[in-house]
């Protein structure tokens, strides 16, 4: 058995309503009919886009911020020297600070739901400390090792890159 959507009378199988108007809902329909079934999909589609921004906005959020408290954590260790993103050690002001600057740039574009813009700051800070650790290691001859700030730091920015990335997939999946 089932009913007809629009006046809600009791239909046998494959019988269609004729109905011309809309009558007035049962309490039954107007409880468990088409209210249910589009408060279920509306919900259910708002409910999963909400989410999406949830998650795609946390790991832009906490990538950035990894990426940029990994630049003040031990970047290299040569020689019993340890070596941070920002300082340098020498008391050189090192590339770490444009990381930072980058990261937090990328916090704030997810702030304000931007994050698949958070992209382009992840990556550029990405390439750059990809290319300060190459560097790194052919300057000290085998004789360092990279410290968890390095790690953390290429870590960071990717999980920011794969939010940001998520963020734009996901919005052109919707439309």
């Amino acid at each position: 058995m089932s009913y007809c959507i629009k006046c809600g009378r009791k239909l046998n199988d494959g019988e269609v309503c004729n109905c011309q108007a809309q009558a007035p809902k049962t309490e039954f329909q107007a409880t468990q009919g088409n209210n249910f079934q589009t408060a279920n999909v509306t919900g259910g589609a708002t409910q999963t886009v909400d989410s999406r921004k949830k998650i795609t906005k946390l790991l832009t959020i906490i990538g950035s911020a990894v990426m940029a408290i990994a630049c003040f954590m031990p970047f290299y260790t040569i020689l019993s020297e340890t070596i941070n993103y920002v300082g340098g050690g020498t008391g050189q002001t090192g590339d770490g600070v444009i990381v930072v600057i980058l990261a937090i740039v990328a916090i704030v574009l997810a702030v304000f739901n931007l994050q698949k813009f958070g992209v382009i700051p992840a990556a550029i800070a990405l390439v750059i400390t990809i290319y300060d650790i190459s560097q790194v290691s052919s300057a000290s001859m085998g004789f360092g090792s990279f410290g968890i700030g390095a790690y953390l730091a290429v870590i960071g920015a990717i999980v920011a890159i794969v939010g940001g990335i998520l963020g734009f997939v996901w919005k052109l999946t919707r439309k």
